[in-house]
């Protein structure tokens, strides 16, 4: 398949290849649990299908790159990898507070139960799977699709950094298959917004690898005390949890990703810049058209 201009085409890429993608690891965990019965019953082998299913779809993810010709992994980095942990340092540090906030609550409890170092480091690898695999596609995929969709102009950066995130919320609404409503609803608001400022990372650093780590420990610590402790929680009791007091924070991620596609950082990387013509006391003085 030869790299397409056409928008109606590209619209349609970038809504079904994640809808494709999903009803697929959607499948395979259905077909994991026709197959073994018992499996939620068995936390160990639950992680390790859990995590054969996100494998394949990093799999496929990767096969899109090549059939719709996205080259992302091969494109230049704005920054190095620990550089950017640093450009998205704000994800960096509330990842890093939000551990002890998550696991206290286990120990007031009483009596905890730690579950078997295997099983915390098989979900540790789940979730960098998520990461990884999410962000290829749609940072990678979806978000690439949205700039020859807009442009890369100043505006076009802004509605393709917006498109995507939508796109990556909504795709969430799959969970609603098994967990609650409203709790599913908050979750697609909350990663449309997450989507954003993983977006606004991207764009400033260029390193798909950042992006993809950040997701990934974002996912881990907000679910670190199912990795850590033999509980009855799990994924789904958590997004059916999920309150709308939870969206009170998203405004100041919004600030957060904007301020970081703030114009004195991010207009080398637009096509409307065009450099000034060199002068003796400034000669890379940036010039907009």
């Amino acid at each position: 398949m030869k790299k397409t201009t056409n928008k109606a085409i590209l619209w349609l890429q970038a809504i079904l290849i994640p809808t494709l993608l999903i009803a697929i690891l959607t499948a395979l965990q259905a077909l994991s649990a026709v197959a073994f019965p018992n499996i939620t019953e068995d936390k160990m082998l639950t992680i390790v299908f859990c995590n054969i299913a996100e494998a394949i779809f990093l799999i496929l993810t990767l096969v899109f790159f090549k059939i719709l010709h996205r080259d992302i992994l091969g494109k230049q980095k704005h920054t190095g990898f620990f550089m950017g942990l640093l450009v998205g340092g704000y994800l960096t540090f509330t990842c890093i507070i939000r551990i002890p906030v998550l696991i206290a609550p286990y120990f007031a409890e009483g009596d905890v139960v730690f579950n078997p170092i295997s099983y915390f480091l098989l979900y540790l690898v789940y979730t960098l799977l998520i990461g990884a695999s999410e962000e290829f596609l749609f940072r990678g995929i979806v978000f690439d699709i949205c700039q020859d969709i807009f442009g890369n102009k100043r505006k076009g950066m802004y509605l393709s950094l917006i498109a995507s995130s939508v796109i990556f919320g909504l795709m969430h609404m799959t969970n609603a298959l098994g967990a609650d409503l409203s709790g599913v609803i908050v979750q697609a608001i909350s990663a449309s917004v997450l989507g954003f400022l993983l977006g606004a990372i991207y764009y400033r650093t260029g390193n798909i690898w950042v992006v993809a780590f950040l997701h990934g420990l974002n996912d881990f610590t907000a679910l670190i005390g199912i990795a850590l402790f033999d509980t009855e929680d799990s994924l789904v009791n958590q997004i059916s949890s999920y309150g709308w007091q939870q969206l009170a924070g998203l405004p100041i991620i919004l600030l957060i990703a904007l301020f970081l596609l703030r114009k004195s950082k991010t207009y080398q990387f637009n096509d409307d810049y065009v450099p000034a013509d060199p002068n003796p006391e400034n000669p890379y003085a940036p010039e907009y058209k």
